[in-house]
């Protein structure tokens, strides 16, 4: 039996992660202030995000478990309520025209999430990063063997599992 695990989340705000301290990753403060912090709070989450799946996929490479970060792209989420000047009625109307064209539907960014989980063509290979059904290449940071482990030994320590 195959398992398949899937990362999901807009994970091209991975790019926008320049360092990271795994030590402290996991202090998310819920005050900080201005954007540029939620921002990288964010970018820092969806680097975690490809950090750990890029360990997880190789401790489970001969359980025939496969990894995917997967990045369904900017959709139509609840996520934008932590973003107060989205909310504004005035934003809200003029940004409606370009959000028709630039955000997906939950469903549309569902189609590489199912295209990772249910593809037979992907069964042979696990850990990489696909966006719009195709496999692509992560920044940098994100390749960072040494820094995947230190964030998968903190992630145990955190959980208590050590």
């Amino acid at each position: 039996m195959e398992i398949q695990s899937i990362s999901d989340g807009s994970i091209t705000a991975h790019f926008l992660a320049k360092s990271l301290d795994v030590k402290t990753v996991a202090a998310f403060d819920p005050e900080a202030g201005g954007l540029s912090a939620r921002f990288q709070s964010y970018a820092n989450s969806k680097l975690c995000l490809l950090l750990y799946s890029k360990i997880l996929a190789q401790r489970c490479k001969e359980r025939t478990i496969n990894v995917y970060s997967v990045d369904p792209g900017s959709v139509e989420t609840s996520i934008y309520r932590h973003f107060p000047f989205l909310q504004n009625p005035i934003l809200k109307a003029l940004q409606r025209p370009i959000r028709y064209i630039v955000v997906r539907t939950p469903l549309q960014g569902a189609q590489t999430v199912l295209h990772c989980a249910v593809s037979p063509h992907l069964s042979k290979e696990t850990g990489l990063y696909y966006s719009d059904l195709v496999s692509k290449t992560p920044s940098d940071l994100s390749q960072d063997v040494e820094l995947s482990t230190h964030l998968y030994d903190y992630s145990r320590l955190w959980t208590g599992l050590v």
